[in-house]
């Protein structure tokens, strides 16, 4: 049986359990999916079930293995979820941790600052935003919605 690391998540979302997911959902449309995902990284398909349901989550090992049978852009998408799971909530707006494969930006080119003129108060709101944004598509989809609305586009 594979070595796993449990979890409780209280009032917290598992990044981990949805990335595998959107990964089956992408690489095997329709039925089985999570049977050929088990395949395909030589795992129980009962583990690959635990991880998804966030009642597990795979130790480094198991990480390494799963990793090993999947491309770049999907290894970088699971881990950056992996190590998401494992920032304490009050370090949350002191920590990014992102994908070079998906970001542009490097170490060398890190995003500009907030805007000084803005007040603390609306700096942080926006900082909020970004980071609801980039957990759930809904609040994208009604920060965009309120700009289209505020520049007097229709939808």
């Amino acid at each position: 049986m594979q070595n796993e690391r449990n979890y409780c998540f209280v009032n917290l979302v598992s990044h981990f359990s949805t990335a595998p997911q959107q990964l089956i959902e992408t690489r095997f449309e329709g039925r089985g999916g999570q049977t050929q995902f088990s395949k395909l990284v030589a795992m129980e398909p009962a583990s690959v079930s635990r991880y998804l349901a966030a009642a597990s989550r795979p130790d480094v090992e198991a990480l390494e293995q799963i990793c090993s049978a999947l491309e770049p852009a999907e290894v970088a998408q699971l881990v950056v979820a992996y190590l998401r799971d494992d920032v304490p909530p009050a370090a949350a707006k002191l920590v990014r941790i992102i994908s070079l494969i998906d970001s542009p930006k490097s170490a060398a080119n890190p995003e500009p600052a907030p805007r000084p003129r803005l007040p603390k108060k609306l700096q942080s709101a926006f900082e909020f935003l970004m980071t609801e944004a980039e957990k759930h598509p809904v609040v994208a989809d009604s920060i965009l919605s309120t700009v289209a609305l505020l520049k007097g586009q229709r939808l």
